[in-house]
């Protein structure tokens, strides 16, 4: 047993902390001295208990406690594990917590996919990772950290800087994909990609472009839930789910979320998010019936 662990014999639960500097929409641990009575969730950002946050990983001595207090739970909402929690706390089972120092980011929203592939870039240093057969055309330019899988085509004249492109992908040429994550049988033509996620079988015509800066260089927002959540981003391009087909010359504005399934029409400009199997053409949006 970990040394970490052998000094909290006697305890029920253990939990993993991390200070924060900013607010955080998770649980909040309570401490009263250097005791840990209760976690708070999702608390006012004016009256946070604590700079500390429960990250998730749990340790339970005795997991039949758990168990226990779980089938005695008849939550509404799905938040029994949360309830477990706090009878465990009420019957002062004993909880202690571990301060965690390394790296952590919150994986809440899509766009926090970009800072852990930076992270994951960054600790390759600078380096350029290819896979096997990346063919490689005339004048490209590739600006570490980056990471390009097996099979992956880069046409002539493109420019890839700290982004991470998947396998059987085809960057055509005077293409751009800075900063951007992009999954598996990707396909671009003469594209800018800038700050942004493209999911699996992603094919964007020539000419379209994900824009990523506000001329107020105010932080980008998206919708999530039917409200504009800040991505706290000087710089945000799209997010495009799988199988999505992007036509020649379309705009993506910033921060905009593309359903999976969804076709776009030439010169289309999108400034808000569309739902996944959906077809835009001539600024009309039905229902993609591609995919039935």
């Amino acid at each position: 047993m970990p040394v970490y662990l052998q000094k909290r014999q006697g305890k029920k639960t253990l939990f993993l902390a991390k200070v924060v500097n900013e607010y955080f929409p998770g649980g909040y641990l309570l401490i009263k001295g250097n005791k840990l009575i209760g976690i708070e969730e999702k608390p006012d950002p004016k009256k946070v208990p604590s700079n500390k946050i429960k990250l998730v990983c749990d340790y339970f001595f005795d997991f039949d406690s758990l168990i226990n207090f779980l089938k005695k739970i008849k939550a509404e909402r799905d938040d029994c594990y949360e309830v477990s929690l706090n009878n465990i706390f009420k019957e002062n089972k004993g909880s202690d917590y571990i301060d965690y120092t390394g790296y952590w980011h919150a994986l809440k929203y899509p766009w926090d996919v970009l800072p852990m592939m930076n992270f994951f870039l960054q600790s390759q240093k600078n380096k350029i990772v290819l896979g096997k057969n990346v063919k490689i055309g005339k004048y490209t330019k590739i600006e570490g950290p980056v990471f390009i899988g097996d099979d992956t085509i880069l046409g002539d004249y493109t420019l890839i800087r700290a982004s991470h492109i998947g396998h059987n992908c085809l960057i055509g040429g005077y293409s751009e994909v800075t900063r951007s994550y992009l999954s598996h049988h990707v396909f671009l033509h003469r594209n800018y990609i800038g700050d942004s996620i493209l999911g699996r079988e992603v094919l964007l015509g020539a000419g379209a472009c994900c824009a990523n800066f506000r001329f107020d260089k105010k932080p980008i927002k998206s919708m999530i839930n039917g409200k504009r959540v800040s991505t706290g981003r000087e710089k945000m391009g799209a997010i495009i789910g799988e199988k999505c087909k992007i036509g020649v010359s379309s705009i993506l504005l910033p921060g905009v979320k593309i359903g999976k399934k969804t076709f776009i029409g030439p010169g289309e400009v999108i400034g808000e998010d569309i739902n996944e199997q959906t077809f835009v053409f001539k600024e009309k949006i039905v229902k993609n019936n591609f995919f039935n």
